[in-house]
């Protein structure tokens, strides 16, 4: 009887055993997430200030990371405009509650997001510096090629300018180009416009004013060479200056053997160089 109550004794401690290891095993087993639990918990827009953007208008994956398992979903919440962008180099604020009213309009409940981060985004616009330095120089290459490429950039100083620290333009590859406005170098005070295109596109059309300082290099009442020159011809006559010159500047010269007056423009000190017509010449 004895080694029968001990059986029973061993069976059911065996028992108990197996119980109380199972219940371990069920405890220490992890519940499987529900995949609809987990996509809801990955639904977070974690806002981040300072930000920049580089468009006309703030998008939400300029100021914000976005949590979304969906990747369609995401690339529609990065691409959402929140907010038109400030001019470049300037900063404006973008709040929590303009993000949601945007969200509301594309159809997307933001009471179904989490949002972490600062209520309130510093958006910054990204620029471009154009140095005064670089729009002053085009401008006086400009008045140079104007002069024939005669006139040396010593001889032309800049008078007004109205950017002196500079221009902030979008960002891109920046292009200047000059053009001078009439008469050009013939004038004691020269106005060149510059373009800074940005990107290929036109940023701002920049005015210039400048003086030639250089000295005059031909006399009035000075002897000349008078250099007519053509498609394969060309012509010395003596002449005479009837002005005073500055290098690549037009002034009126006389013809001393056939008295005929005509303009042309300073080559050298002895020099003025002059387009023949095609009715024969101006000589």
């Amino acid at each position: 009887m004895m080694r029968a109550m001990s059986r029973l004794t061993v069976a059911f401690l065996a028992l108990c055993v197996a119980g109380l290891c199972g219940t371990g095993l069920c405890a220490a087993a992890p519940a499987e997430p529900d995949a609809a639990d987990a996509i809801t918990a990955d639904l977070t827009i974690e806002l981040v200030s300072p930000a920049y953007t580089a468009g006309p208008q703030i998008l939400l994956g300029d100021i914000a990371r976005v949590h979304v398992l969906d990747d369609t979903l995401r690339v529609q919440l990065e691409q959402m405009e929140v907010g038109v962008a400030p001019i470049p180099g300037a900063s404006r604020k973008v709040n929590l509650g303009q993000v949601q009213v945007r969200m509301r309009q594309q159809r997307i409940d933001p009471v179904e997001y989490t949002f972490r981060g600062p209520a309130e985004v510093s958006v910054t616009a990204a620029a471009t510096r154009v140095a005064a330095h670089s729009i002053e120089q085009a401008a006086i290459q400009a008045v140079c090629a104007d002069a024939g490429c005669v006139l040396d950039q010593l001889g032309v100083k800049v008078v007004r300018f109205d950017y002196p620290q500079g221009l902030t333009v979008p960002p891109g590859l920046v292009v200047l180009e000059a053009s001078v406005v009439p008469p050009g170098a013939d004038a004691a005070l020269v106005r060149a416009s510059v373009r800074v295109v940005v990107g290929g596109a036109l940023a701002r059309t920049v005015p210039v004013w400048m003086e030639i300082i250089a000295p005059p290099m031909v006399a009035r009442g000075a002897d000349i060479l008078l250099v007519a020159a053509g498609p394969g011809v060309c012509v010395t006559v003596p002449a005479v200056a009837l002005e005073d010159g500055r290098p690549g500047q037009r002034i009126r010269v006389k013809n001393t053997v056939s008295g005929v007056e005509v303009a042309g423009r300073v080559m050298d000190p002895g020099t003025v160089q002059v387009t023949l017509s095609a009715m024969g010449g101006v000589l």
